[in-house]
């Protein structure tokens, strides 16, 4: 069986963690090779690899059949769009786009030239999520009512980078909202209504480094959140329901191993240790007992086998850009309530 060729644009954190690990260890992939505008760690790190420094350059000199684009977010749609139109198969790094007509434009290019076109909504496969689908699918906590899922951090100092800047694209409602809106979406589906409040609250801050989102459904309120300037403990989940609450602390392990440059090839990549599970408490109204609750293995790597699977013809898109697209659209609702100030119809 032939590997897929995949051209890799961008050498940050989300390359050089959450594609290459998986790339360079999945046979069905090739990694044809990297483009880094500037400096040449790529180079060092991959000196076997073919480097290049503009998109441009790697389309005309380059193989590839799959591009990842993993480029800061103002160029995921022109990117995407320039590797779609040269025929290529294109992973766009969340968020999709911008904006809604960006991503509607990116569709529309990939089913003008027959592309598959995916975003890495990765967090689809993390362990305290594919926990709290396996809650809800086997009615262990009755009807759920509410959801609060937060991605919080303590970062009072501003970090250099595109992201604190002030343009398009940047803060921390583009950074984590695509995440923690997807997954509600995967859960419960479309909204009735929602309201935002997108904000800065560090004084050096000149982009939004706090949001919380509300998703209100015809049973379900979710409440969607994230800020730079939690230094508490605070769980990452809370799942309430009729017969009881699943609630969890900590983040999904990979990121971290990943991020330390530990390849996911063992049998126990994703596998969370018991102290990090997260708490089940079930009863009803004289008395209620609670116990930690195994969390599923994470598995970033199922996104890429089931793309490989796609591109070779024999299996379904892991994230279709229609999903993706929703996402964007919320997002975008985000914006306007947050300009008007009030409660919208979804």
């Amino acid at each position: 069986m032939n590997s897929i060729k995949t051209l890799v644009v961008g050498y940050g954190l989300s390359a050089k963690a959450f594609h290459l690990p998986f790339l360079t260890t999945n046979p069905s992939y090739e990694v044809a090779g990297i483009v880094q505008p500037r400096g040449n760690s790529a180079r060092e790190e991959f000196p076997h690899l073919k480097h290049f420094r503009s998109l441009d350059e790697a389309l005309e000199q380059g193989h590839a059949e799959l591009v990842i684009i993993s480029a800061p977010n103002e160029y995921h749609a022109p990117m995407a769009m320039q590797a779609l139109r040269k025929g290529k198969h294109v992973v766009i790094e969340k968020p999709f786009a911008l904006s809604v007509a960006e991503a509607e434009a990116i569709c529309r290019v990939a089913r003008e030239h027959n592309r598959l076109l995916t975003v890495f909504h990765n967090r689809r496969w993390d362990a305290d999520f594919l926990t709290l689908k396996q809650l809800l699918q086997e009615q262990q906590l009755g009807r759920p009512v509410m959801l609060v899922s937060r991605f919080d951090r303590f970062r009072p100092q501003i970090k250099p980078g595109w992201k604190e800047a002030p343009k398009q694209g940047a803060g921390i409602f583009y950074n984590l909202a695509p995440h923690l809106v997807d997954q509600a979406l995967q859960l419960f589906g479309w909204p009735a209504e929602l309201y935002a409040h997108i904000r800065t609250e560090r004084k050096e801050a000149v982009t939004s480094d706090a949001f919380d989102l509300h998703l209100y459904y015809n049973e379900v309120t979710v409440h969607l959140g994230a800020s730079t300037l939690v230094s508490a403990t605070w769980p990452r989940f809370s799942l309430l329901g009729t017969k009881g609450s699943y609630t969890k602390w900590g983040m999904d392990p990979q990121e971290d191993l990943l991020v330390a440059g530990v390849l996911p090839t063992t049998a126990e990549w994703g596998n969370e240790p018991a102290e990090a599970w997260g708490t089940l408490v079930t009863g009803d109204n004289d008395s209620t007992s609670s116990q930690p609750f195994k969390s599923q293995p994470g598995n970033y790597g199922a996104f890429f086998a089931e793309l490989a699977h796609a591109i070779m013809g024999g299996g379904n898109n892991p994230v279709p850009p229609q999903e993706a697209l929703q996402v964007m659209q919320i997002m975008e609702l985000a914006f306007r309530s947050q300009q008007e100030g009030r409660r919208i119809k979804a």
